[in-house]
């Protein structure tokens, strides 16, 4: 099966930019046989958003625009997973819609809100309190969204909810060309579910391979390398587990 990754340059409040470049690349993916794309987290509105939430029109432009996305791509066999913010009521989400022929067929809502540095989500939004597994072709996927992955709590509502690989959108990406400590989330879901394969992973050559606005890595200058089944043992402790995670990536490199 094949997986597409979109890296988009989306502007904040451009909703009908945001929304074309959305329906573009699942046009290229769906043409590059892929059957699932993946989009940034709050990919239809742009990141962050801010005080821009607080206004009923900022989510009426981005309904509009998530319905412009649906129309377009209801010819293709895709799974499209868009991030954007969502309301139910008077309360506001960091969402996704999962996006197959032209129909919503899952919603998820971010449930790990970060609240330090430059981040204030809890201001605006408030956590979600379900999973969202799909299945495409035989194949389970679960969904996070960016900071889900740091904690427990959701990783391990997605695998309770059925045998899955996980996708997760996130905002951010590191600037540096190894990874940076690794956060507790992976610590908790080898401890609590030892049953979960964890695999090292690095797409060596990232900033050339896979530029904004590609989906699939550049042929010949892009090296995917796979390590072995990472698993915790018995008395290890947080910190030593997560260097040794980090450790496994950081020799594929």
């Amino acid at each position: 099966m094949r997986i597409a990754a979109a890296q988009l340059n989306q502007v904040v409040g451009d909703f009908r930019g945001n929304a074309e470049r959305i329906i573009a690349a699942a046009q290229r993916a769906a043409a590059q046989g892929a059957r699932v794309l993946l989009t940034p987290e709050l990919s239809l509105s742009g990141y962050p958003p801010e005080d821009l939430l607080l206004r009923a029109a900022f989510h009426e432009g981005c309904e509009r625009a998530l319905q412009q996305v649906c129309d377009a791509t209801a010819a293709l066999d895709l799974h499209l997973l868009v991030g954007h913010p969502r309301r139910r009521g008077a309360q506001r989400y960091n969402g996704a819609s999962l996006i197959h022929r032209g129909r919503v067929t899952g919603e998820y809502d971010k449930l790990e809100l970060p609240n330090y540095d430059v981040f204030d989500e809890e201001r605006y939004l408030e956590p979600g309190e379900a999973a969202l597994v799909f299945e495409v072709d035989g194949v389970r996927f679960g969904v996070l969204i960016c900071e889900d992955f740091w904690y427990p709590r959701a990783p391990a509502m997605a695998q309770a909810a059925g045998d899955s690989l996980i996708l997760f959108p996130e905002g951010t990406r590191n600037a540096e060309a190894l990874p940076l400590p690794f956060k507790s989330g992976l610590y908790h879901l080898a401890e609590r579910h030892p049953q979960v394969e964890l695999v090292a992973v690095y797409l060596d050559n990232a900033r050339r391979s896979l530029p904004k606005g590609s989906l699939l890595p550049v042929p010949l200058i892009c090296t995917v390398r796979f390590g072995e089944v990472i698993q915790r043992m018995d008395g290890e402790s947080k910190a030593d587990f997560l260097e040794r995670a980090r450790n496994a990536v950081v020799k594929l490199a």
